[in-house]
Order: C-alpha cells, then structure tokens, then sequence
C-alpha cells in the first residue's frame, strides 16, 4: 500500500470509528409530515426557475465555437561526427546529433453567432518562426 492511502485508510477508521451523538440519531419527525400541494408547487417553481436560468446561460455559450488545428513535426538527424556545432550570428551551439519535436503550424479559430445576420472572428495563426499574427 502507498502512503497515501495508508493515511485515507485511517483516516476514515477514525471517522467511522466516533459514536453517533444523540442529536444525529434522533431521525427528523416532520419528514413524516405529507406535503401541502401548494408547498409542492412552490417547489417545483423554484426548481423551473433555476432550469431557465441554466437554460439562458447554456445559450449564451453555444454561440462561441472553438476550432483550429495543429501540426507537428518531429525531425530526427544524425551527422556523420558527435561533435558540438557553432554556427550563426550570434553563435549558437548545437549539438551534431539533431532530433528536435516543434509545431510546424498552428490556427486557432474563435467564433461568436451574434445573431442570424451577424458574426465575429478571431482567426490566429502561429508556428515555427514563433510568431503570433492576427489572420481575421
């Protein structure tokens, strides 16, 4: 067994283990009381009225639509030495031996339905040249 559930397990023996105080035995008498129509009613009520305004909420959301894609590129390459390569301006070194994983290519897409006549876009665009630019 791992630590962690070493300390769960005893933590609820220990849980378990407490007696039941006198006023969480007793057991609530007025649950045996019908309920009045009208009290349900109003129950239900409360209920339909938090449904609406889920519902409202929902709506509002379901006219972002997230899209896009993403390439990725694994290069593998091995030069003929195991040397350490110095090149470029400023120097960078780089070792002979390269395998390097990259995104090639990236567009996000987000869009918001307004209404039936309007819309509006953010269209971005990245990739290797580390970049960010704003296609829409």
């Amino acid at each position: 067994m791992t630590r962690r559930s070493l300390v769960l397990a005893a933590v609820a023996m220990l849980v378990l283990s407490q007696p039941l105080r006198a006023d969480e035995a007793r057991v609530d008498s007025s649950a045996d009381t019908p309920v009045t129509r009208a009290e349900l009613q109003g129950l239900l009520e409360g209920i339909n009225e938090q449904v609406l305004v889920h519902q409202t909420d929902l709506d509002k959301l379901k006219r972002f639509k997230f899209s896009g894609y993403v390439q990725a590129r694994m290069d593998v390459g091995e030069a003929s030495s195991d040397t350490v390569k110095v090149s470029g301006s400023p120097a960078t070194i780089t070792a002979a031996n390269l395998s390097r994983f990259y995104i090639r290519r990236a567009r996000l897409k987000l869009s918001y339905d307004a209404s039936p006549l309007s819309q509006a876009v953010i269209y971005l665009d990245g990739g290797q040249d580390r970049t960010l630019r704003l296609l829409e």
